[in-house]
């Protein structure tokens, strides 16, 4: 009796465990969270980069595969004619010899009329004397305000020198890692042709289709735990940013985008992922 009484139990037990499988796969969204959809991994965004300047490619400072940061150097055209133009426009903009000359002037020419002032309360000079001086000093100090315009257009020169030498050196406009080179050295650059190609891939963005008879139970700020389909990368935890506000009417299905943060870098982008959203948030914290 007891050994029946034994058998039942384990048959009730084994009958248990059976029924709790079956619900689990039946239901995965209440055994597991909101699950069963399949999603693909991509970068943030893919930046073509080019210059609106023409000439030969001189430069490219970094291969496919590197990693970059924001500003840094990507490649540099042929520059010999603006690098001069800067060398000249350097020059002129340090000829203070000129204007200090004139200033020297000015303060000769006043303490003359001081001394012709002075002379002329005297009685000792006539008053013509005095008219020569004054208008001799306005004459000095418009010589001067020349001098300090010529330096001024000088010094704007340079910096337009500068900025037209800059303009040959293409800089990274985000952090990111290098896609493609689309030039190589030696290579003609059109304008708006892009010369290499990034991908910023921290954070990730992943996207996925869901159908139409889940909308509305999933919101932003709901977290999901993402599996991407490759060896070596176990699951990670992503924050949905974006619901689609409208069903494509086609499908029957809404679009989901999640940022995954990969400071770590260890996730590539263009791999597809299995996706588990995490519906009770205590859970997730």
């Amino acid at each position: 009796m007891k050994m029946k009484t034994s058998v039942k139990i384990f048959e009730k037990a084994i009958t248990k465990t059976i029924w709790i499988v079956l619900l689990m796969h039946a239901f995965p969204a209440w055994a597991d969270g909101l699950s069963g959809f399949d999603c693909l991994i991509q970068p943030t965004s893919v930046v073509n980069v080019g210059t609106d300047e023409k000439g030969v490619l001189s430069q490219l400072l970094v291969d496919r595969g590197d990693h970059i940061k924001k500003g840094q150097v990507l490649a540099r055209l042929e520059s010999e004619s603006e690098e001069v133009a800067v060398e000249l426009a350097r020059a002129q903009a340090k000829k203070h010899a000129a204007l200090e000359s004139k200033q020297e002037t000015v303060v000769y020419q006043q303490r003359q009329l001081d001394r012709i002032n002075d002379l002329v309360g005297k009685k000792a000079l006539p008053e013509q004397e005095k008219d020569k001086a004054e208008n001799q000093l306005k004459i000095d100090k418009a010589d001067v305000r020349v001098e300090e315009e010529n330096l001024h257009i000088a010094q704007v020169d340079l910096k337009r020198a500068k900025v037209a030498l800059d303009e040959r050196t293409i800089y990274s406009p985000i952090n990111g890692v290098v896609m493609e080179q689309l030039l190589q050295p030696g290579e003609l650059v059109q304008e708006q042709k892009p010369i290499i190609k990034i991908a910023q891939i921290v954070p990730l963005k992943v996207n996925v289709i869901i159908p139409v008879e889940h909308y509305g139970e999933i919101k932003t700020g709901m977290q999901a735990e993402v599996t991407p389909k490759i060896t070596g990368v176990g699951a990670r935890m992503a924050t949905v940013v974006a619901v689609d506000p409208v069903v494509d009417a086609a499908s029957n299905t809404f679009g989901v985008e999640l940022r995954l943060p990969n400071k770590d870098e260890s996730v590539p982008g263009g791999i597809r992922c299995d996706i588990r959203f995490i519906t009770d948030q205590k859970q997730a914290n």
